[in-house]
């Protein structure tokens, strides 16, 4: 995926104090990120790591936000630790008789850690969904890509305007 999506708008992040993080990322998705059920249909495939594309649509929303993204080799210089584990991030593709329907989804395991010992913050799943509804024609490799990334858009957005996420980042400038 060579676009890293971004949103739009401001964001409740923007009026947290400036939180550091280290992220890392796990994926549990596998190789491909789309299957169809048309007779002779290929998957798709990425042409990067599926927790890389994550990890970095995270660390790009919140650096956009005003907040600081180190390298893991810095995490005795972050304030949190994030750990995110992608269990999905597919498109899956229902044929009809005059149309296909196509659903993205990107769905991570968050769990927030305070870096200075470890004790776990927070840790939920967030799931981001998107739909699109096409004609029979056979779609590009840049289509499923959209996809994905709104999907991806969807679940930012809903972790980073989660209320649980925003009260853990206001509990941590207090702890320090």
């Amino acid at each position: 995926m060579d676009q890293i999506p971004r949103l739009e708008g401001g964001s409740p992040l923007s009026g947290i104090e400036p939180v550091t993080f280290v992220i890392k990322a796990e994926d549990r998705t596998g190789k491909y990120v789309a299957r169809g059920v048309a007779p002779g249909w290929r998957p798709a495939e990425l042409d990067r790591k599926v927790s890389d594309v994550v990890a970095e649509a995270i660390a790009t929303e919140l650096k956009r936000n005003g907040h600081r993204v180190l390298d893991s080799s810095d995490i005795n210089k972050a304030d949190l630790v994030m750990i995110g584990i992608v269990l999905r991030y597919w498109v899956d593709v229902r044929e009809g008789v005059f149309k296909k329907e196509h659903i993205g989804i990107a769905k991570v395991q968050i769990t927030i850690l305070r870096a200075k010992d470890s004790v776990e913050m927070l840790s939920k799943t967030y799931e981001g969904v998107y739909h699109r509804t096409q004609h029979l024609e056979i779609p590009g490799v840049g289509y499923y890509k959209d996809i994905l990334v709104n999907a991806l858009l969807n679940m930012v957005k809903d972790f980073t305007t989660d209320p649980e996420f925003l009260d853990c980042l206001q509990k941590i400038k207090q702890q320090s």
